[in-house]
């Protein structure tokens, strides 16, 4: 993860050019697999009558979402960082990530099941994203 958008004040539209500005800086040899959103982006707009989900398709970005709680969402976060085969990596510069991922306490588990080699993705995670 090398980057984050979070701009305000704007339209979807707008957000959706600043997405595709921002990607071509990168010169990617390959379009992202998908963009991640809130469930909620599918709920048609009342005043133009048109989801978020919609506007960004038709601007050719590829959406993805599915409900969870901010956790949840933390956690596949920490897991992708802690996989040994390719780990995600996240920037210095994705202050929101981080702060999200920080703010998440971790699972108690017992002394007896850390013994037995359960572990979680909390330790890798802060060790991936320190500075």
């Amino acid at each position: 993860m090398v980057t984050e958008l979070a701009q305000h004040n704007l339209t979807t539209d707008e957000f959706a050019a600043a997405i595709l500005k921002k990607e071509k800086g990168f010169q990617l040899v390959a379009k992202p697999r998908a963009t991640y959103v809130d469930p909620a982006g599918n709920s048609v707009n009342s005043h133009t009558s048109e989801s978020e989900v919609k506007v960004l398709r038709r601007h050719g970005i590829s959406c993805r979402s599915k409900s969870s709680g901010v956790r949840e969402g933390c956690v596949l976060l920490m897991d992708a960082l802690a996989d040994p085969k390719l780990p995600l990596v996240v920037a210095s510069t994705c202050h929101w990530t981080i702060e999200a991922l920080s703010s998440v306490p971790p699972i108690r588990i017992s002394r007896s099941a850390t013994m037995r080699g359960v572990r979680t993705n909390i330790s890798s995670m802060r060790c991936a994203t320190s500075p």
